[in-house]
């Protein structure tokens, strides 16, 4: 690692600029922030919750003590999981709708833990309990390594009741006033519930929202219920429509969205450096007058290096640029995930998790990543915003080009500690991404397919454009045809809701197989290899900030005027690079672990102003994925 600034005797600017990114020969960006201007409120939304695998997970010691992590080091205040009414949680131990018995007992283990971290939960109200799903046992649709119940109930009156017995039970344990600060998503991304139209008698989600709106208002008007918890922002104007269709209403709206879903995979993706939070941003129209949440969200979902959370600081700086460009327009974004304790592909197989962890803000003996000192930085963020300009142009969102920078300040007064957040950031290309299906297979042949199988998630189609097909061999046969921008690296095919359906799946889901009775699943040809990672962003940038020197504090001098910098790059809180160095063991021991702690640290380094006359500034080069925070004092 560098050597810290404050260690080497006599160190320079251009010192620092070799910690903080490597030099370049480049015109220097200017971001000059205007102290004198007026202050905008910044809520700390990105705080707001951070997500979790499901809810026996929560039982677990460590993932208890990850938790309190987040909230000790994060302030994060929120936490947001699957499967609190599975059957491994035991909610429903008989079905019977006149004489249902419920057992909460490890509900009230996991929800006291969670409150006593200082967290207040998102409950998503998932998944089926066995006991009044509409299946036989053993042969109900279910999801995840874990086998949540993906079906509806008998009767949605059973759901209902379910749902106001387990709210009323929260109440008498933590008193309303408490729970009335929960809020209650129905179910996730639409399994096994597909929208339709909407309209009462056409919308299984729509029915599965309805009774638990009125299982929740039944017991107070004051419990928070919203949905629809969609994939890739999806049916957000038409939630809101229905709502009026079925005479009820919604306290928050939420969906989710991956920068994989869409946009990375975009032939623009790096002109299009937006693209994300744009689609944030135009969802967020469509919910114009209700809260509105992101309930899950990260860097992304591709198994490469460039998206792994773990590994760069990619997912550092992206957080930055995102809740810079959201910021004052969402009302919670919640980082899937908190832990590498997870196991949607199956049980961890290293330090670092099992597959689909790759944006995880701890290792599975929580040593923080990446990410996770990102959010840190953003934690001390002051509560409100102060204007910049960017080569001389006022910038509303902060960004120019790959550069993003935020000013806040601690105080909504002239004075205060102001911390500015600096991100050097781009997406990935697209050509690392195919974006047509390069195989040259020959015919689908029934001794490849894979029996009682299936991959979960990355579906290529919306619900309402999911289709039969009469076999599996026509099912691997549209996989192998499907022409459009992401191709069909995996199919598979089974009866679900009556229908043989036939699902189209993206490459993000291999190495996430699992086993599903009556299932057939396979590839359109040969299993297609890991995407290249094609021209990845590389360009450092050299940039110049600003301050007007009057605005620094009557204490500070042209020789005492001096910044707090942190940085998270390639050789500054990377802690995987450290675990490959010490040979990658599977399960590091204590020694081990703490070289990585040890590792996981950011750089901080104390810079002095060049103060010249009526400005000062300090001159730093960021490189690609930089994300860095600097920190100074206004107070007279």
């Amino acid at each position: 690692r560098t050597p810290t600034l404050g260690s080497m005797p006599g160190s320079t600017l251009t010192v620092v600029a070799a910690v903080v990114g490597v030099a370049c020969a480049i015109s220097p960006t200017v971001v000059e922030l205007d102290l004198a201007g007026p202050r905008t409120p910044l809520e700390h939304f990105w705080k707001a919750s951070v997500g979790s695998g499901h809810a026996t997970l929560g039982l677990r010691d460590d993932w208890q003590k990850q938790l309190a992590a987040v909230h000790r080091d994060l302030g994060i205040i929120g936490v947001r999981f699957h499967g609190s009414f599975d059957d491994d949680m035991g909610p429903v131990v008989t079905g019977s709708p006149l004489n249902p018995i419920y057992n909460f007992t490890l509900l009230d283990l996991l929800y006291d833990n969670i409150r006593d971290s200082g967290i207040t939960p998102i409950v998503e109200l998932s998944f089926m309990p066995g006991a009044i799903a509409n299946c036989t046992p053993g042969h109900c649709r279910t999801t995840m390594h874990y086998k949540g119940i993906t079906e509806s109930p008998v009767h949605w009156s059973d759901w209902e009741h379910l749902v106001a017995t387990f709210a009323q039970h929260l109440i008498d344990r933590y008193t309303l006033d408490v729970v009335s600060t929960f809020k209650f998503e129905v179910w996730n991304e639409l399994w096994g519930m597909p929208f339709g139209s909407g309209l009462p008698g056409e919308s299984p989600y729509m029915a599965m929202y309805n009774a638990s709106y009125h299982g929740l208002k039944g017991v107070s008007q004051k419990l928070q219920v919203g949905g629809p918890a969609t994939m890739e922002v999806m049916h957000i104007s038409d939630f809101v429509v229905a709502l009026k269709e079925w005479n009820i209403d919604a306290d928050f709206v939420s969906s989710h969205l991956y920068p994989t879903d869409w946009c990375d995979s975009a032939k623009d993706a790096r002109t299009n450096l937006d693209c994300f939070t744009d689609n944030i941003l135009n969802a967020r129209k469509q919910a114009a007058g209700y809260p509105f949440l992101i309930t899950e969200y990260n860097c992304g979902w591709k198994d490469t290096a460039i998206h792994d959370g773990e590994s760069t600081s990619y997912a550092a700086s992206f957080a930055f640029r995102t809740v810079n460009a959201l910021k004052g327009e969402v009302d919670a974004l919640s980082w899937w995930t908190f832990s590498s304790i997870f196991e949607e592909g199956g049980l961890p197989v290293n330090e670092f998790g099992p597959f689909g962890a790759n944006s995880a803000m701890q290792t599975v003996h929580g040593i923080p990543l990446p990410i996770y000192r990102g959010f840190q930085l953003l934690a001390s963020a002051g509560n409100a915003t102060v204007p910049i300009s960017i080569d001389g142009t006022a910038s509303v969102n902060g960004t120019s080009t790959m550069l993003s920078a935020m000013a806040t300040i601690s105080e909504t007064s002239e004075s205060g500690v102001v911390t500015v957040y600096l991100a050097n950031f781009a997406p990935d290309d697209g050509t690392g991404s195919l974006t047509s299906n390069p195989l040259t297979a020959p015919a689908c042949s029934t001794s490849a397919f894979q029996h009682n199988v299936d991959y979960p998630g990355g579906d290529l189609l919306p619900e309402e454009q999911k289709f039969t097909t009469p076999n599996a061999s026509a099912c691997c046969e549209a996989c192998k045809n499907f022409q459009v921008d992401k191709f069909c690296a995996v199919w598979s095919w089974g009866l679900s809701g009556g229908l043989t359906r036939c699902y189209l799946k993206s490459a993000a889901v291999l190495g996430g197989k699992v086993h599903h009775t009556g299932f057939t699943a396979g590839f359109p040809g040969a299993p297609p290899p890991p995407a290249s990672n094609g021209s990845w962003y590389t360009t450092p940038r050299e940039v110049q900030l600003v301050v007007p020197t009057p605005r620094l504090g009557g204490a500070m001098t042209a020789t005492s005027a001096t910044a707090i910098i942190s940085v998270v790059n390639s050789t500054c809180a990377n802690t995987k690079a450290a675990w490959a160095t010490m040979g990658s063991p599977t399960w590091p021991n204590d020694t081990q672990l703490a070289v990585l702690s040890t590792a996981s640290q950011v750089c901080i380094e104390h810079v002095q102003f060049d103060v010249q006359g009526a400005t000062a500034s300090i001159k730093l080069t960021l490189e690609a994925y930089a994300a860095v925070s600097i920190t100074f004092d206004t107070t007279s």
